[in-house]
C-alpha cells in the first residue's frame, strides 16, 4: 500500500534499512528523531528546521506550516530516504541548469528550507534541504527573492488605492484614443490669459 508522501516524492514503499520487513506507516506529525547531529553533519544551520516532521515535509516540497500537512502516513522507506538517512551525493551546486548556467561550480554550503523554497517557486524544481549551493548562485537566488519580494509589495500598494480612483483607471482604459486624448485634455489647466485695464 502507498504511503500519502509517496505521492509528492514518488518511489516506491517499504521497510526501512534497519527493519526491512516492517512497512508500518506513521503520520508525519509523529515522526520525532533527534536530527541535530544530522543537520550538523550536512552543516545545516536552518532555524526553521525544527524537528524531524518539518525536515520531511521540506525535503516534499511542502513548505506550509507544519500542521497543514501532519496527517499525511509516511512509510519506513521514505522516512529514511527523505529523513536522516539521506546524503547528497554531489560535491558541486545543485541549482537548476535551466537556471543556473553552469559546468563543474563547487558547492559552497548546503541549501536551506528558504532557498529550497524559493528555487521551487523559480524553477518548479525541487531542490533537497542540504544540497550544495555555490557562492555565485546563492547571491543571485538572494537578489531575485528580494525584486520578487519588492514587486508584491508594490502590487500590494497599488491595491490599497482608494476604489473610485481604481474605476476611473479602469473606465479611462475602456474609452478609445480619441475619446482618452478627449478627457486627458480636460484636466490640463489653461494658460492665465492676460488682460489689459483701461
Amino acid at each position: 500500500m502507498e504511503c500519502g508522501y509517496a505521492r509528492y516524492v514518488g518511489g516506491p514503499c517499504g521497510g526501512s534499512q534497519q527493519s526491512p520487513h516492517t512497512r508500518q506507516c506513521l503520520r508525519i506529525a509523529d515522526c520525532s528523531k533527534d536530527i541535530r547531529d544530522y543537520l550538523g553533519f550536512l552543516k545545516v544551520g536552518d532555524p526553521s528546521i525544527t524537528s524531524e516532521a518539518s525536515l520531511l515535509l521540506a525535503r516534499a516540497g511542502l513548505f506550509g506550516p507544519e500542521e497543514n500537512h501532519g496527517n499525511i502516513t509516511i512509510c519506513p522507506r521514505h522516512r529514511d530516504s527523505h529523513g536522516i538517512r539521506w546524503r547528497c551525493n554531489r560535491r558541486n551546486c545543485v541549482c537548476p541548469a535551466s537556471w543556473a548556467v553552469h559546468g563543474s561550480v563547487k558547492a559552497e554550503r548546503p541549501i536551506t528550507k528558504e532557498q529550497s523554497e524559493k528555487l521551487l517557486n523559480l524553477t518548479h524544481v525541487l531542490v533537497p534541504v542540504g544540497s550544495g549551493i555555490g557562492t555565485t548562485y546563492r547571491k543571485r537566488l538572494t537578489a531575485e527573492s528580494k525584486r520578487a519580494e519588492q514587486s508584491v509589495g508594490s502590487r500590494n500598494t497599488c491595491r490599497k488605492c482608494p476604489q473610485d480612483v481604481l474605476d476611473l483607471c479602469d473606465s479611462f482604459l475602456n474609452l478609445s484614443i480619441e475619446e482618452r486624448d478627449h478627457s486627458a485634455s480636460m484636466f490640463v489647466p489653461e494658460e492665465p490669459t492676460s488682460s489689459s485695464t483701461t
